[in-house]
C-alpha cells in the first residue's frame, strides 16, 4: 500500500474506530476531511496502520471438492502438497513437489481460477531447470522479499548442505530463480537437529519469517522464530511462547501456518493425526503482534461434521491458504488413500461472515500544505 492523498491541508490524524461496516473495515470516505488514502506503515516510522478484524470463532464451512484442470482427481503419486500465491493475484494456488517415481525432483503448480477450482498443472522451473532441490530437505513457501508473490525454499536436514536454508525467488511468471543460501543470525547454517521448518509473517511487516518446531530431546515442543531482516536474510532466533509456555503441540500432528483471523499476522494451527486427538484441528492466534507470543490452542470447528471439532479423518495431507481471496485463511486436504484418493477438498473460513468489532488504530499521515483555492 502506498500513501495517496487527494485532499488534506495539514498534518492529519486518521482515527479508525470501532464504528465499522459489516466487513470489519472503516472506509476513508467516512472520515471527515480525508480523501482516498491508503497507508504504508513502513513510510510512517513503522507504525502499523491496519484496522484489525475480529470475529466470534474460528469456524469452517462444509468441505467442497475442487477440480484441477476440470478433473476431480489429480496429482496421484508420491508428492507433497503446497499452497501459495504464486501469481500475485491474492488467491492462493496449489502445487506439488514430486518425491519419487518418474517425476522425482519436479514441481508442478495449478493456478487458482478464482471460483474455487484450479487450472491444469504447469511445470515450475528453478533457475531454468525442471529438477530442483533433490535430497534430504523439507520445502516451504512464503513471500520473503515482500513483493506479493510467494517464493519457495528448502531447509536442508542431511547431506553436504545440512543446516542450510535455500530460497528461490519467484520471477512473477510462475517460475523461480536459482537457489540462494540465506543467513540466519549471520550464519549460513542454523537450526540443525530434529525439527521442521515454520514459515509465516509473524510480525505483520509483509515479509515472511522462518523458524523451526523442535522434536525430541530436551527441546521437544519448543519453537524458535527468526525475523526477516527485509534484506534477504534473517535475524537470530527468538523462542515463541504459546499461552505463556515455551512448549506446544507435542505429539502426532501436522503443522499449518496462516492468517486465520484476518488481522495481518500469521497464526499457528495443527491437524491431529494421533495422540488421542485424531481428526481434531487446533489453532493458536498470534495475539501480541510480533513479540513471538501466541494464544493457547483452541478447537477449530467445521460445519457438517459430528462432532464439529473433528474433520478430514483418514489418509490425507492438510494445506492452508486464502483460496477465495477474502483475507481469511481456509483449510483443505489432498487425499492420498481410500476412496477419495487424488481429490482436493476445501473448507472455507467463515469468520468473515461473523465479524463483530474492530480495534481503534491511530495513524499520523504526513501531507503537503497547499494554499491554492478554487481547484
Amino acid at each position: 500500500m502506498k500513501i495517496r492523498l487527494t485532499s488534506c491541508l495539514a498534518l492529519s490524524t486518521l482515527c479508525v474506530t470501532t464504528t465499522a461496516r459489516a466487513d470489519g473495515w472503516r472506509y476513508t470516505s467516512e472520515v471527515p476531511g480525508l480523501g482516498d488514502i491508503s497507508v504504508d506503515p513502513l513510510t510512517i516510522g513503522g507504525r502499523i496502520a491496519r484496522n484489525r478484524r475480529y470475529a466470534t470463532g474460528t469456524d469452517f464451512a462444509v468441505g467442497k471438492v475442487a477440480t484441477v484442470g476440470g478433473a476431480q482427481t489429480s496429482y496421484l503419486g508420491n508428492n507433497v502438497p503446497l499452497a501459495g500465491d504464486f501469481d500475485g493475484d491474492g488467491h492462493d494456488d496449489i502445487a506439488v513437489r514430486w518425491m519419487s517415481g518418474p517425476h522425482e525432483g519436479k514441481w508442478t503448480w495449478s493456478r487458482n481460477d478464482g471460483t474455487g477450482n484450479f487450472l491444469p498443472g504447469k511445470a515450475m522451473r528453478f533457475g531454468g531447470a525442471l529438477l530442483a532441490y533433490r535430497g534430504d530437505n523439507t520445502a516451504f513457501v512464503g513471500d520473503f522479499n515482500g513483493d506479493g508473490f510467494d517464493d519457495i525454499g528448502v531447509h536442508w536436514e542431511g547431506g553436504p548442505h545440512v543446516g542450510k536454508w535455500t530460497i528461490s525467488t519467484n520471477d512473477k511468471s510462475g517460475n523461480f530463480g536459482a537457489g540462494k543460501t540465506v543467513t540466519i543470525g549471520g550464519k549460513t547454517t542454523a537450526y540443525i537437529g530434529d525439527n521442521e521448518p515454520v514459515v509465516g509473517d509473524f510480525d505483520g511487516d509483509g515479509f515472511d519469517d522462518v523458524g523451526v518446531r523442535n522434536h525430541g530431546g530436551n527441546v521437544d515442543g519448543m519453537w524458535w522464530i527468526s525475523r526477516n531482516d527485509q534484506q534477504g536474510n534473517f535475524e537470530p532466533g527468538f523462542a515463541a511462547h504459546f499461552g505463556g509456555s515455551q512448549r506446544a503441540y507435542r505429539g502426532a500432528n501436522q503443522l499449518l501456518v496462516e492468517d486465520f483471523n484476518g488481522d495481518g499476522f500469521d497464526d499457528v494451527a495443527v491437524k491431529w493425526t494421533g495422540s488421542g486427538h485424531t481428526g481434531k484441528w487446533t489453532v493458536s492466534i498470534n495475539d501480541t503482534h510480533g513479540k513471538w507470543r501466541l494464544a493457547p490452542g483452541r478447537a477449530m470447528t467445521f460445519a457438517g461434521t459430528t462432532p464439529a471439532e473433528t474433520a478430514y479423518v483418514g489418509n490425507n495431507l492438510p494445506i492452508a491458504g486464502d483460496f477465495n481471496g477474502d483475507g481469511f485463511a481456509d483449510v483443505g486436504v489432498h487425499w492420498t488413500g481410500g476412496h477419495a484418493t487424488g481429490k482436493w477438498v476445501f473448507s472455507k473460513n467463515s469468520r468473515r461472515d461473523k465479524v463483530v468489532s474492530t480495534r481503534r488504530v491511530s495513524v499520523h499521515v504526513p501531507v503537503l500544505s497547499s494554499t491554492s483555492r478554487g481547484r
